[in-house]
């Protein structure tokens, strides 16, 4: 194993963790469920029919702030990534005979914004993004039955400049001779990433009685997703067709498919049980776009690798109610497996003997074995009023336990050697989400304010060597962030 650091500020961040992070402010408002994802506790937002029938006529206009992310280094402002939007919500009940049905249709258009140019690591950039999202829902409920259908999708686009300030090297100065010295040629500055984000699911749910008190609830969701990540960058290599501005397209997809089934006792103690199967599919490929030479032969690598990460698992979830307070107990179990290929382009040409001239590259490739992850979920929430306000509380606990071994091999040329991988991964997650909304009503009007704090506390466990990122000795390092503020005003007809 090679001993590398970065050539400025002591530590050195990947160019594609970095990347990642800023084009998840694609998705802030859903961090919650992206943890509840992974920890197979998805839910599809199926109404009851007693909300049905007392269901009025609701148009809803809010606006809201997302304070994604915040970090200090020596009390000087380091990084942020933030979220502005505005929300249109409108609820339409009709009767027809016996049925009762609702329509809701809910349009939802953001910004987003992030940097962390003082940030002391080897990267910097700048994000400016904004996007759409649309969700119709349709429910219709008779004497016994209930039956409903979920359409939702959600745009996003986003453009990231960065700027790499320091590149990695060794103290082993054949591994700087015959690959990192090549990493500025290759990867120059200056660096533009955009994103391409599309999201689209389609649900439907069903419901009829097995009893006075007890009704048999089956739902399913299928969730398909695309973030298209495009780099482009500066190639001064001394290969001269290996030359200007090059281009690598990250075509990320991911399928997800779920499937729950529960019992509904609105009058009862135990409200509700239900058993829930979640499947995700992630899969990356990548187009290095490689030049063509006068002779039509392709002088670089077509592509850099690819990967698949495949996360299963069960459910279960026991509600129980008493007045206005409701509690929810969950465990689940999931199975985790993936693998990984990268490979670099064509860095540049050394001569062999000081006659052949020989093209620089590497590769590497991982896998996930025997990956298992436990979880546990702790929900309440409740409702009171207060002098003319109406006080509603959601809190959540969620704790996820990920037990990974991790096995790779790095197939390095020019004699270069790299020891194998193969570590245990565990991390610890723990994430706390509380929701306050305080509201008043002055006629058929609501003003409402909410405030959302998400809190997660992830730790790795184990004394494996495999890390993302280095602590750097001395770096005082503040972090806040996880808040949505959101304000606005609904009428009732």
């Amino acid at each position: 194993m090679h001993l590398i650091s970065a050539k400025k500020w002591g530590k050195s961040y990947g160019l594609f963790p970095l990347v990642f992070l800023l084009n998840s402010a694609a998705l802030p408002a859903q961090w919650q469920n992206l943890f509840s994802m992974l920890a197979i506790f998805r839910t599809i937002p199926v109404p009851t029919r007693d909300q049905i029938q007392a269901e009025k006529g609701q148009i809803e206009l809010s606006c809201r702030y997302d304070d994604i992310y915040r970090k200090k280094v020596f009390d000087r402002q380091a990084f942020i990534i933030n979220q502005q939007g505005l929300t249109a919500f409108v609820a339409y009940p009709l009767r027809i005979k016996s049925a009762y049905q609702l329509v809701t249709l809910k349009s939802n258009f953001s910004e987003s914004s992030a940097n962390n140019h003082n940030d002391r690591t080897a990267i910097s950039g700048a994000l400016e993004g904004n996007g759409y999202a649309h969700c119709l829902t349709w429910t219709i409920a008779g004497n016994k039955s209930l039956i409903g259908f979920l359409g939702r999708y959600s745009q996003f686009q986003n453009s990231v400049n960065l700027s790499i300030k320091s590149y990695p090297v060794s103290e082993d100065k054949k591994l700087n001779k015959y690959f990192l010295d090549w990493l500025p040629l290759t990867f120059g500055n200056p660096v533009i990433n955009r994103g391409r984000f599309k999201f689209s699911e389609m649900a439907g749910w069903g419901s009829t009685p097995l009893n006075r008190r007890t009704q048999l609830q089956l739902s399913g969701s299928r969730v398909k997703s695309t973030n298209h990540l495009s780099f482009q960058y500066f190639n001064s290599t001394n290969k001269p067709i290996l030359k200007g501005v090059r281009q690598l397209d990250i075509p990320i997809n991911s399928e997800l498919s779920q499937i729950s089934l529960a019992l509904l006792r609105p009058n009862r103690s135990i409200s509700s049980i239900e058993l829930s199967y979640l499947l995700t599919d992630l899969n990356f490929s990548s187009d290095n776009n490689p030049p063509i030479d006068t002779t039509g032969l392709v002088s670089d690598l077509e592509s850099l690798g690819q990967g698949k990460l495949r996360n299963q698992g069960f459910s279960l979830t026991i509600g129980y109610t008493k007045k206005r307070h409701h509690f929810a107990l969950g465990l689940s179990s999931a199975t985790i497996q993936g693998d990984l290929f990268v490979q670099t382009p064509v860095l540049g040409y050394v001569k062999i003997l000081g006659i052949f001239p020989t093209p620089v590259a590497h590769k590497a490739d991982s896998h996930i074995e025997k990956g298992r992850a436990f979880s546990q979920k702790l929900h309440y929430s409740t409702a009171t009023s207060f002098r003319n306000m109406e006080i509603s509380l959601i809190t959540d606990y969620l704790h996820s336990r990920y037990l990974l071994q991790i096995v790779g091999q790095a197939e390095l040329e020019f004699g270069l050697i790299c020891e194998p991988i193969d570590y245990p991964v565990e991390i610890d997650a723990n994430i706390f989400d509380t929701q306050i909304k305080v509201s008043r009503q002055i006629k058929n009007f609501n003003i409402y304010y909410s405030l959302q704090q998400l809190i997660p506390i992830i730790r790795r466990l184990d004394q494996s060597p495999f890390r993302l990122t280095k602590l750097v000795p001395g770096k005082k390092i503040a972090q806040r962030g996880g808040a949505s503020h959101q304000l606005g005003i609904f009428y009732e007809f």
